[in-house]
């Protein structure tokens, strides 16, 4: 195809992965960021099967993969605090894959996106978007205008690209039942590469170390049949929601709920996939979570991401036409996406954030489970059952 002009919205995971194979495929490419800088934030993500392929095409593979976290130790905790039992997260069985800080991978992908001639625009963001028939003209926060071929939306599950071309988020999202706000604090248990976890039914807390620091992660998961409609950006409102569902809990809870009281930097939000019939319309085309957020109850957010985006900008130059293109996207990611989409329901989930007693109990005996294979000196963790690999030229094993 001819060179295109192409926004991308977000520099995220999607946006700068689609903003690499864009301009590496001979089109000219600019990021619009909201935030002031590229997010890091260190919480682990997974790179797996297809998007390996990926990283390794970029170049930038033997860079990330030093800083695996896989086997990172886990220890579930009583109401005492003391260790009920503990477990290695292998999930990365497949030797090339690999578990990272988030922050690492963007950072890397950052990288290799500055050595490219991809122009980065940070504290912005569209505010409005005029679809054209042969473009869209675009007017950004700041006040600037532009006029571009096409609009990619990598800018996740609150899309802002979706909202204005699509209709309003909650048309296209199914919630799975847990809410969950993350923050740091202290590592007043000099934890490195490990976890501790505690649990009541529908009540999580959640502490762990990637790396040798003061500070480590913290996650306060809660379960609710009703999703609670909260202001994204409210912190307050979070922290007034939170400590209302773990007033009562015991164990690491009352430490982790002291420590978000003083804490100015939070996030909220709720386990929650992205539905969606088309992810493109006019000249504006969704990739990773804007167009098919999976939840982090799967693992694959951060893969699918990557895979789509790549496909996204082959497709682009394969085909002559644009909406050609968009519909040769889809047809190829489409089904791999769903089936990453089905594959919620998995023993890491009762074990990590059991919704209710009945998961409470099968939690127990999951466990007990884990232990006996433990003391047998058995692989005490299987991956969960999904989709690695999609069936696309490059991308295959």
């Amino acid at each position: 195809m001819e060179k295109l002009k192409i926004l991308v919205s977000g520099a995220s995971i999607a946006g700068l992965t689609s903003a690499y194979w864009l301009n590496e495929n001979g089109f000219e490419v600019t990021i619009i960021e909201r935030a002031a800088k590229i997010r890091g934030g260190g919480y682990p993500i997974d790179v797996r099967g297809s998007a390996i392929n990926i990283v390794k095409m970029m170049g930038i593979y033997e860079e990330l993969k030093p800083r695996n976290l896989n086997n990172m130790k886990f220890k579930i905790l009583d109401s005492q605090n003391n260790i009920i039992s503990k477990f290695t997260d292998a999930t990365m069985k497949v030797k090339d894959d690999i578990e990272i800080q988030r922050g690492d991978l963007t950072s890397v992908l950052y990288k290799a996106v500055q050595e490219k001639d991809i122009k980065i625009i940070f504290n912005d963001s569209i505010k409005t978007m005029e679809h054209l028939n042969n473009g869209v003209e675009i007017e950004l926060e700041s006040g600037k205008k532009g006029q571009y071929d096409l609009v990619v939306g990598a800018d996740g599950i609150h899309s802002n690209t979706r909202k204005q071309s699509f209709g309003e988020e909650e048309n296209f999202t199914k919630y799975l039942g847990h809410c969950y706000t993350g923050f740091t604090m202290e590592n007043y248990l000099d934890m490195y590469k490990e976890g501790v976890i505690y649990s009541e039914a529908g009540r999580t807390s959640i502490m762990y170390a990637t790396e040798n620091k003061e500070s480590v992660h913290a996650f306060l998961v809660f379960s609710d049949e009703k999703e609670p409609f909260v202001n994204h950006r409210d912190i307050e409102e979070h922290k007034k929601l939170v400590k209302n569902k773990f007033k009562n809990v015991g164990g690491t809870a009352p430490k982790l709920l002291e420590t978000l009281d003083k804490s100015e930097e939070i996030f909220f939000d709720t386990t929650t996939q992205i539905i969606m019939e088309n992810w493109s319309k006019d000249r504006a085309v969704l990739v990773g979570d804007a167009a098919h957020a999976p939840s982090f109850l799967t693992g694959q957010g951060s893969s699918l991401a990557m895979i789509g985006s790549y496909i996204l900008a082959n497709e682009l130059k394969n085909e002559n036409n644009i909406d050609d293109a968009f519909s040769s996207y889809e047809k190829a990611m489409k089904p791999f996406a769903k089936i990453n989409q089905d594959a919620i329901e998995n023993e890491g989930s009762t074990i990590l954030f059991p919704k209710n007693e009945e998961e409470m109990e099968k939690r127990s005996v999951i466990l007990k489970q884990m232990e006996k294979i433990r003391e047998e000196g058995m692989e005490s963790h299987d991956v969960i059952d999904i989709a690695r690999v999609i069936d696309y030229p490059n991308l295959r094993e």
